[in-house]
């Protein structure tokens, strides 16, 4: 097997059957794909240690002899341990390059923004408010414990949110408007009617912080879209199944 190529064989018919009666195939199957990728590494001791330490709390015990009260595998945290050492640096490998296309094609779904809103069943209402701030006799934050959404505890303040987070129409309503700018009543996906005003824009810009986060982005688009391929196969108990690299 070429070594950008990794499997791992389907849990036995009672395993998979609990699997998926509980909602946890999903879950390990995601933990299973990251395990082959990293499982052929040297261990790291300081990371392993510290999963220990952690799992152990205050405990006086040593690992084993804890381990061995629960009646667990001694050797339970060397997989996580070497995930958590390794997934990041393959993150980077696989998705560094793509993501700086992904970049220069959606950055814009990346730029973050403070908004105000005011949100009601009531259309009267809605309009009331629009008035009232619009003529500088009320501020958002005087009508927002009236509100019906979490903005109701933030004076009507919503953010730091990206673009990208942003639900229809709210995307496209605030990338068009200008800051200060006040939105007269519109109705939303939810059936509210909002009251929506833009306070600050903060234009993404390519450094490291950001590219962190796309290239986690990318990873994780990567391996959902794997992970619902393989559900979708419907698997069969202890077939085996080979992975690639989404680089090669």
């Amino acid at each position: 097997m070429d070594q950008s190529e990794f499997g791992f064989h389907w849990p036995d018919p009672l395993v998979l059957e609990n699997l998926l009666s509980t909602g946890l195939l999903r879950l390990w199957l995601s933990a299973r794909i990251e395990q082959c990728f990293t499982a052929n590494s040297l261990l790291a001791t300081e990371e392993l240690a510290l999963l220990q330490a952690n799992a152990m709390v205050n405990s006086s015990n040593s690992w084993d002899s804890w381990c061995d009260v629960r009646m667990l595998n001694r050797n339970c945290l060397n997989s996580l341990s070497n995930q958590n050492r390794l997934i990041p640096d393959l993150k980077r490998s696989w998705f560094e390059s793509k993501a700086r296309e992904y970049f220069l094609l959606n950055g814009s779904k990346w730029d973050q923004i403070y908004f105000s809103v005011l949100q009601t069943d009531d259309p009267h209402l809605a309009q009331e408010w629009y008035f009232k701030i619009l003529e500088s006799e009320y501020c958002y934050a005087d009508l927002a414990s009236n509100s019906l959404g979490p903005e109701r505890n933030t004076g009507g303040i919503i953010g730091p949110i990206r673009f990208k987070d942003l639900q229809s129409p709210f995307d496209l309503l605030l990338r068009r408007i200008k800051p200060a700018e006040i939105q007269p009543p519109f109705l939303s996906a939810s059936g509210r009617y909002c009251v929506v005003r833009l306070d600050h824009l903060f234009t993404s810009r390519w450094c490291e912080p950001l590219i962190s986060i796309i290239i986690d982005y990318l990873y994780r688009e990567w391996l959902d879209s794997l992970v619902n391929s393989l559900l979708d196969s419907e698997p069969m108990p202890n077939e085996f199944v080979i992975l690639t690299a989404p680089n090669e």
